[in-house]
């Protein structure tokens, strides 16, 4: 993991030609375990770097804004994201439209009926795939909607897990 962000780290700040931005945005993260769903929100700030007319990298970091109750009665665990941390390479197809492959990290609190809880825990969604549309405003503002698909890479064989990102962003 190291490796991997000092060679994004790298690769934004040697690049001569690029360009740096900004964003701010809200992400909702719903994940699907066999036949039960639930959803959590996240802030997130981004910083970017458009390499060159076809190729961009960004790496984010969010705070949980909002959770969900997984099960239910005495089995049910209120849940929420901590906090979030993802990497993702853009490939632009052209000015509105996008395809990325990223990487993120969850860390997630947990809290079951008893008042028990669990903090700090990790949950490495892996490497998933997604589409961006953008829609661009006056000085190089834009607007960006995103959908991002991944299987779980840290949770059993045995589980079906999906988990699903819909995000929008506010770059400038």
């Amino acid at each position: 993991m190291k490796k991997i962000v000092t060679l994004i780290l790298c690769l934004m700040s040697f690049t001569a030609s690029s360009e740096f931005y900004y964003g701010v945005g809200y992400l909702s993260a719903s994940s699907e375990i066999d036949d039960e769903k639930f959803s959590m929100g996240v802030v997130e700030v981004t910083l970017g770097n458009t390499i060159d007319d076809s190729f961009s990298t960004e790496m984010a970091l969010g705070y949980g804004v909002g959770g969900d109750e997984i099960g239910s009665g005495r089995y049910a665990i209120d849940a929420e994201i901590e906090s979030s941390f993802a990497l993702r390479g853009i490939y632009h197809i052209n000015d509105n439209f996008f395809v990325n492959l990223f990487w993120t990290k969850l860390n997630l609190y947990a809290e079951d009926y008893r008042g028990r809880d669990s903090s700090g825990s990790g949950k490495s969604i892996g490497i998933g795939l997604g589409v961006d549309f953008e829609m661009s405003e006056e000085n190089n503002q834009k607007i960006r909607l995103s959908y991002d698909i991944a299987k779980c890479s840290g949770c059993d064989d045995d589980d079906n897990v999906k988990d699903h990102f819909i995000s929008i962003k506010y770059l400038f």
